[in-house]
């Protein structure tokens, strides 16, 4: 988790006119600690609220997602899979909508994607809602597990998808004001330097 928060203060994605002679971009999504939080939350609250497997098998990307038998195969689709969180954040940063607190910044669309993400993990974990079924466990060994990164990928994947939101945020092409885009940029003006570059292909790579 401090890797995470190091990196983190370095992309601190407040965007300057220099950074971003466009507009300014309204930063970061919540520090770790209180998106880790949320989530606990999230998951506390869904285990004593929902049904047991409520969620299983509901969206249909996930009810249609079959394993190859071959381990290569089945390897590469895990990866493209989890690649499709970190794509939706990247994708939904080239769009940054009208902050209602301070009217003069954008914030990101890729931040609430990532928001979304978390919460539906939570919802998952607290259901215990995941498509392949196995005995459910406490409701402490839930919280704990994302903690277990030697045997879980939930505490990399969350570090992967708030790196994703905060090395993108540059990328962004087109502000709105929620009703429509006032102004735009070119790809070509889009300008990353050597650390935001080599942190965005880890987050990929760790996907």
């Amino acid at each position: 988790m401090q890797w995470t928060v190091g990196i983190l203060r370095h992309f601190r994605a407040f965007s300057t006119p220099e950074q971003n002679p466009a507009l300014g971009v309204l930063s970061t999504p919540a520090p770790p600690s209180l998106t880790q939080a949320v989530e606990q939350l999230v998951v506390v609250a869904s285990y004593y609220l929902l049904p047991e497997g409520v969620l299983r098998r509901k969206p249909p990307l996930i009810s249609s997602f079959e394993l190859s038998s071959d381990l290569l195969t089945s390897t590469l689709q895990i990866f493209g899979y989890n690649l499709i969180p970190i794509g939706l954040i990247i994708a939904a940063n080239l769009i940054a909508q009208q902050s209602r607190i301070a009217e003069e910044k954008f914030v990101p669309v890729g931040y609430t994607a990532c928001w979304v993400i978390t919460l539906l993990f939570a919802l998952y974990v607290g259901t215990w809602s995941f498509e392949v079924v196995t005995a459910a466990p406490p409701l402490q060994d839930r919280l704990l597990r994302v903690f277990d990164i030697l045997h879980r990928a939930g505490l990399l994947e969350f570090s992967a998808y708030i790196l994703a939101a905060v090395t993108s945020y540059k990328l962004t092409l087109w502000y709105s004001d929620g009703k429509k885009v006032i102004r735009s940029r070119r790809p070509n003006d889009v300008k990353l330097d050597r650390t935001e570059k080599v942190v965005l292909v880890l987050v990929l790579c760790q996907g």
